[in-house]
């Protein structure tokens, strides 16, 4: 599964999903960066001015990441001085946060309570 990510910001974009959040690039065009999200998944993001297709400038869009570690990734990212929301109860169970990308595509990153497997997100173990 790919998802992308039509982006105004584009060079900001790829920069966060590979720096910030260790997201390793897979393909990478002058337009174009897909990143390997997890297993079987990745997160393009796409340069909108060089597209047909319009940025959503982040309303609407929520990407879900589940990792084994939340308190472990939000502390990284709290580290990197990335502005990220307080960790709550998540509504399906277990705990989550939220932050926005530099495009303002919202992000959550949530883990099932009790989990002790592996985090499941390149670069953040």
């Amino acid at each position: 599964m790919n998802v992308i990510l039509y982006c105004r910001q584009w060079g900001e974009a790829v920069a966060f999903y590979r720096d910030t959040l260790g997201f390793p690039p897979k393909l990478e065009t002058d337009w174009l960066v897909e990143f390997e999200a997890g297993p079987n998944l990745c997160l393009s993001v796409a340069d909108a001015k060089r597209t047909s297709i319009q940025p959503s400038g982040g309303a609407g869009i929520t990407v879900t990441f589940k990792v084994a570690n939340v308190r472990g990734v939000w502390q990284d990212l709290l580290g990197k001085d990335v502005k990220v929301e307080p960790i709550r109860d998540n509504r399906m169970g277990g705990l989550a946060f939220f932050l926005r990308d530099p495009e303002g595509n919202r992000l959550e990153f949530w883990a099932v309570s009790g989990m002790n497997e592996e985090a499941g997100i390149p670069g953040h173990v």
